[in-house]
């Protein structure tokens, strides 16, 4: 508001005193308790102000056309609603926005605002704190208002400040109202200080990964290393084992054994051996798979070189389409394994 001068008599002579710049009433978006309490501020403010510049003198028509004029637009059009007639003094202005402004006390109501009152997201300690006692200003409290303020500060405090709630009930006995605020905003102070800490030097002990036990580690059968499967990052994937010359193992897990030369009879021992497990490196050919030709009673067949495999495989249709019988077939408890370790099925006579 540009600052205006109106004549005045001020001691013995006359001049311009110039009107505050910032005084005026604002109730846009305040509850009725709220319009009250700023027409309380309003009204000191004015008042100091017409004492320190001697106005309090003036004709009382002149003083309440100062009131109005500071009040400002919104507050002009609630006093047209008085409908004033006649000669108006200030003090009877004053009186008329006294009652409109003064709320109808219902101190049960106006109690239960206040102590269901709770911290908002968002909202800082200094404005909770500034409502809690606005609030209680019109519950008619007495000498239970500080008391009843700090326990309603405490107790509703948002979730975010639990841990100032906590410090403040260990302190709340032995210290007055504003104390207690004054401890909530140094610790919200230096939980601030210690976040910033953890930001700056990458400390959050709360995104530190727990330590794999070794109890739910198992042995990886390519790189025999103890390690959470599935090992999607096994060193051994691309290795060549110096054993079979096979890829996708050290050679420290090849399950060929080593070739020697043998005799008929110690072919037979291991034939007619019990539970002879043999290992198996592919079942099926793929794209990348050597094949050869093979003879096998007498006719070429297609077959899968694996230089890891401990046993020959040939699949029922392809035994059949070779012309071979089923009565040759004999038990066996021998096993065939493939490379994880699952057992493959084999065909006996029936």
């Amino acid at each position: 508001m540009p600052q205006t001068g109106v004549k005045a008599e001020a001691g013995t002579g006359q001049g311009h005193v110039p009107l505050p710049a910032s005084m005026s009433l604002k109730l846009k978006g305040q509850t009725g308790a709220q319009q009250y309490e700023a027409w309380k501020i309003f009204k000191f403010q004015f008042e100091n102000y017409l004492l320190a510049t001697k106005q309090d003198e003036l004709p009382e028509e002149r003083k309440c056309a100062i009131l109005l004029h500071l009040l400002g637009v919104e507050v002009v059009q609630i006093y047209q609603s008085f409908n004033v007639t006649g000669n108006r003094t200030l003090e009877g202005v004053m009186q008329l926005f006294e009652r409109y402004f003064s709320p109808q006390k219902n101190i049960s109501l106006e109690r239960n605002v206040f102590l269901s009152r709770r911290q908002r997201p968002g909202e800082t300690l200094e404005a909770f704190f500034t409502d809690l006692k606005l609030l209680s200003s019109t519950c008619e409290l007495s000498t239970l208002r500080d008391s009843l303020v700090k326990d309603i500060f405490i107790l509703g405090l948002s979730e975010d400040n639990t841990y100032i709630r906590e410090r403040l009930l260990e302190e709340g006995d032995k210290k007055t109202l504003n104390e207690i605020f004054d401890l909530a905003r140094t610790i919200e102070m230096s939980k601030d200080k210690t976040k910033m800490d953890k930001m700056v030097f990458g400390v959050n002990k709360q995104q530190r990964k727990k330590p794999t036990s070794e109890k739910s580690k198992s042995q990886c059968n390519r790189c025999g290393y103890r390690v959470e499967l599935p090992h999607v990052n096994c060193p051994a994937v691309k290795a060549s084992c110096y054993k079979c010359t096979g890829k996708g193992h050290f050679s420290t897990m090849c399950r060929r054994k080593l070739v020697k030369k043998v005799s008929k009879k110690e072919v037979d021992q291991e034939e007619a051996a019990e539970g002879q497990e043999f290992f198996i490196g592919s079942v099926h050919a793929n794209q990348s798979s050597w094949t050869a030709m093979a003879e096998v009673n007498k006719k070429l067949i297609n077959v899968c070189l694996d230089t890891g495999a401990e046993a020959n495989l040939l699949s029922h249709e392809e035994f059949r389409s070779i012309g071979l019988s089923d009565k040759i077939i004999k038990p066996t408890n021998c096993r065939l394994s493939s490379y994880g370790g699952t057992c493959i099925p084999t065909k006996v006579s029936q």
